[in-house]
């Protein structure tokens, strides 16, 4: 019976040995992640990759840690990336055994340490920055977030943030970047002095009050418009061919070294002088609401447009300018205008100045023509065939004619001399045409004595 006993007694300690070393299985690694998976560093700079195994309870904690080429970047037993050169390359972490092993890459490009552009932002808000160019562009947006994208030449990339703190100092680190845009932020300051290869920049509706690119000198595209800017100096930008800087504060601005120019806004400033005569290639000038007391156009033979209006012209010589399409030149000071070499015009804004006469016969392709607020005694628009719109408000006129403007269908002749039989008369030469049509006769000796019925009859919406 003893023997029985003390068997028994060994196999259940057997078994319970057996069941015991069951439970302590090891547990299996599922995954591996990292804290972050798309990195970029300048050649010097360290980086600390924290790799996390999965589960918590894994058995097996260690990582591995490898570079996918050392020539870019290395890597240290404890995840430090340190950037070697510029490039891209991968880290890899490695955990776990046999059918548990696990492993996850973190991309790290390196790039050249040229600061390309440095930026301050406004208030706290949302930005955006539009990029096209080559390689890799690093972000830094100062706030310990750093943004890191392949650049495109065929389409743009956009880097976006939410600043908490204002006035951050922001930096962009890469190589090529052709094309930046910057617009519509609350930035204060801009350099971009380092990036020599940049071709187009647009950084309007911003808050800088200086703007630098005497180093950018194959810039050939630059939107600076709606800024603070006192001064802009273009000189060494030759290749410029867009120049878009109104609603600033500029009381100069000097582009005789930009002979490429094509088109020029330079509207809402203060600028009292402004020579052009360099600028050959000239086709779309905009100097509107500044201070010009004179302007040259004789040289610029390929205008097409020419908007100088609100300023303070005496005389405009526009006879050489053939091209003319559009032509506004209101709110000045001019005694005569002679459009006659200008047939290809289509649009002709005169108002608001000291004429006494005007002669269009020539320019038979108008659809528009302002001559509103002048001391116009007589206007023959016989041979405007075209003619759409015609405002000859405030003037003195005493007959109006509009017989062979079949196209015609809007019509202010306010305040000018016009009797009731005057208005009849005009009102006799007015076309039934389709569509909706208006004619304002208010202010006339004869508005309260016409027959505006006649007008009306043939669909026209008479306002006194």
């Amino acid at each position: 019976m003893i023997k029985r006993r003390f068997l028994y007694c060994i196999i259940t300690v057997v078994f319970a040995s057996v069941a015991f070393s069951s439970c302590e299985k090891e547990v299996a690694v599922t995954g591996i992640t990292l804290d972050q998976l798309d990195v970029a560093l300048i050649p010097g700079q360290s980086l600390q990759l924290t790799a996390t195994v999965h589960p918590p309870d894994a058995a097996c904690k260690t990582v591995v840690w490898k570079s996918d080429d050392e020539n870019v970047v290395t890597v240290s037993d404890d995840g430090t990336v340190t950037a070697v050169a510029e490039g891209r390359t991968g880290i890899i972490a490695v955990t776990g055994e046999g059918s548990d092993r696990k492993r996850i890459t973190c991309f790290v490009t390196v790039l050249s340490e040229v600061e390309l552009i440095q930026m301050t932002s406004g208030e706290t808000g949302f930005s955006k920055f539009e990029i096209y160019g080559d390689g890799w562009a690093i972000i830094d947006w100062g706030d310990r977030s750093v943004d890191v994208q392949k650049l495109s030449t065929e389409t743009k990339t956009t880097f976006s943030h939410n600043f908490v703190i204002p006035n951050t100092r922001i930096r962009i680190f890469g190589k090529n970047i052709r094309d930046f845009s910057c617009s519509d932020n609350q930035l204060k300051y801009l350099n971009v002095s380092n990036n020599t290869v940049l071709q187009r920049l647009c950084c309007y509706n911003n808050q800088l009050t200086s703007l630098d690119v005497s180093s950018n000198t194959r810039l050939e595209e630059l939107y600076c418009y709606n800024n603070p800017l006192t001064n802009l100096d273009v000189s060494n930008n030759t290749r410029l061919v867009y120049l878009y800087c109104f609603d600033n504060q500029l009381t100069n601005l000097d582009v005789s070294n930009n002979s490429q120019l094509r088109v020029l806004n330079c509207s809402g400033n203060q600028i009292a002088s402004l020579d052009v005569s360099n600028n050959s290639m000239l086709s779309f000038l905009y100097c509107y609401y500044n201070q010009l007391s004179n302007l040259d156009v004789t040289n610029n033979t390929m205008l097409s447009i020419l908007h100088c209006y609100i300023n303070q012209l005496t005389s405009l010589d526009i006879s050489n300018n053939t091209m003319l399409v559009n032509l506004d030149c209101n709110n000045n000071q001019l005694t005569s205008l002679d459009v006659s070499n200008n047939t290809k015009l289509e649009r002709l804004c005169v108002g608001d100045n000291q004429l006494s006469s005007l002669d269009v016969r020539n320019n038979t392709r108008l659809i528009d023509l302002l001559c509103s607020y002048n001391q116009l005694t007589c206007l023959d628009v016989s041979n405007n065939t075209k003619l759409e719109r015609l405002y000859v408000e405030n003037n003195q006129l005493s007959s109006l004619n509009v017989r062979n403007n079949t196209e015609l269908r809007f019509l202010d002749c306010s305040s000018i001399q016009l009797t009731g039989s005057a208005l009849d008369a005009l009102f006799e030469t007015l076309h039934d045409n389709a569509g909706e049509k208006y004619i304002y006769i208010g202010d006339n000796p004869g508005t309260d004595e016409c027959n505006p019925s006649i007008a009306e009859k043939k669909g026209w919406t008479v306002v006194d």
